[in-house]
């Protein structure tokens, strides 16, 4: 007996035919099993089976099973099949962004709207050196400890609601207490009547390249002090033979600024008028 025919198959060509004939090869020896547990204890199983169909491309059906009893024994199984293909389809697609946020290298953080951490992928916990139960339902600023280079926490939270988004650069501190610096991507999640309920923010560890750009300027800044200060005149060409850069010694023993030597050569005929 068949209340309504299969999906893609008429109800006379139906009736017969084995019952493991309507899910995927892959799904047929587990729902073979269910029914002979059936007849064999009478007892339906514990738990519904998922299995594909065969006639319709990417369809799912959950399936339970139940003991029709005849004369004591159990003389038929009743299969009722029910399309779950949406809610497969949505776990699909949970598990997806599950592995993209296990996968990406960045720190992703969720928050409700009072900036408590909803969530804390695994970069996350990799950067910051808190497990995701450390951390859960605690205020993001009490973790990450939060110094922003151009606006203090209150207006920067201010900012993002206001204009749905916020970027910047941030220096954090890590558990251990070691200073990370991020380049912080912040977005806000609203609900369905567009009430913002919290944020999403994306956190990437940029402390190399700030500490490389500190490193470079100190080296920069103890170059120019020193150029500054020799008593030798120095004077910089660029690859052609073009002055780029004099140092004050160099401006005085020449009787040139730097403004009228740059560009000449040190074959330019103007130098005839140099004294």
């Amino acid at each position: 007996y068949i209340n309504r025919e299969p999906s893609g198959v008429g109800i006379e060509a139906a009736l017969g035919k084995v019952a493991t004939d309507y899910v995927a090869p892959a799904n047929r020896e587990t729902l073979r099993a269910a029914i002979g547990h059936v007849f064999a204890t009478g007892l339906p199983p514990d738990h519904e089976i998922e299995a594909r169909s065969p006639h319709e491309l990417g369809a799912w059906y959950a399936v339970r099973l139940a003991p029709i009893w005849q004369d004591g024994v159990v003389g038929q199984v009743l299969l009722i099949s029910e399309n779950i293909t949406n809610r497969k389809q949505a776990e699909e697609q949970l598990a997806y962004l599950a592995a993209v946020l296990t996968n990406i290298p960045d720190a992703v953080i969720s928050t409700d709207s009072t900036q408590h951490i909803r969530s804390w992928n695994p970069q996350a916990e990799k950067m910051y050196g808190w497990s995701i139960d450390e951390v859960i339902g605690r205020h993001l600023d009490e973790v990450c400890q939060s110094r922003f280079f151009a606006t203090k926490p209150a207006a920067t939270w201010a900012e993002l609601i206001d204009l749905g988004i916020w970027r910047g650069e941030i220096e954090q501190q890590r558990k251990d207490g070691q200073t990370l610096y991020v380049q912080g991507n912040a977005s806000v999640l609203y609900n369905r009547h567009g009430d913002p309920t919290g944020c999403v923010v994306v956190n990437s560890d940029i402390t190399e390249r700030k500490q490389a750009e500190r490193a470079l300027a100190a080296s920069n800044a103890r170059f120019h002090a020193l150029f500054a200060t020799m008593l030798p005149g120095v004077v910089y060409q660029d690859a052609e033979g073009h002055i780029t850069l004099a140092n004050p010694a160099a401006e005085q023993i020449l009787g040139l600024s730097l403004a009228e030597m740059e560009g000449l050569t040190s074959f330019d005929p103007r130098w005839r008028a140099v004294r």
